[in-house]
Parts: structure tokens; sequence; C-alpha cells
């Protein structure tokens, strides 16, 4: 509350919105982030080694649509409105 509260007082009036968007809404994407990221089955993991779905293809494309699942439920349950 306090950190909120400095930057108001610091920040123009046009950038403290921006800046107390941030850190309210920051910490809770990252903890979304490394849930869904520690969530993820050992065995899909093994299944990605084995079929060598790397990069881009298994975290954002088709190869392993599992572990875009997680971190949407959570994004939902933290911000109902979107």
């Amino acid at each position: 509350m306090s950190v909120i509260l400095l930057l108001l007082i610091w920040l123009r009036p046009s950038l403290a919105p921006a800046a107390v968007a941030a850190i309210v809404i920051l910490p809770t994407l990252y903890s979304v982030f490394i849930g869904s990221m520690q969530g993820v089955d050992r065995g899909l993991i093994e299944l990605c080694d084995v079929y060598k779905c790397l990069g881009r293809s298994a975290s954002f494309g088709s190869g392993c649509p599992r572990w875009r699942s997680p971190s949407l439920r959570e994004r939902r349950a933290a911000f109902p409105s979107i």
C-alpha cells in the first residue's frame, strides 16, 4: 500500500494509473505462470522429449496443448471479467 502511495506522489498523473496497474497485475500473472509451469505433468514432458516437440511448438503451438490450459483457467479465476 505504501509503495502505491509513493508512486502516486512521485509520478506524473498520466503515468500513475499504469504504474499502479502494473504493481497489482504483474504479481498475479507471475504466480499464474509459475503455477502452470509447475503443474505440467512429468509424463507430458517425457512425451515431448520423445517426439522432440521443443521451442515454440511445445509451448505455444499444438504440440503440447495441455501446457496452455492451466494458465487460462487460473487467469479466468483471477480476472473474471476477461
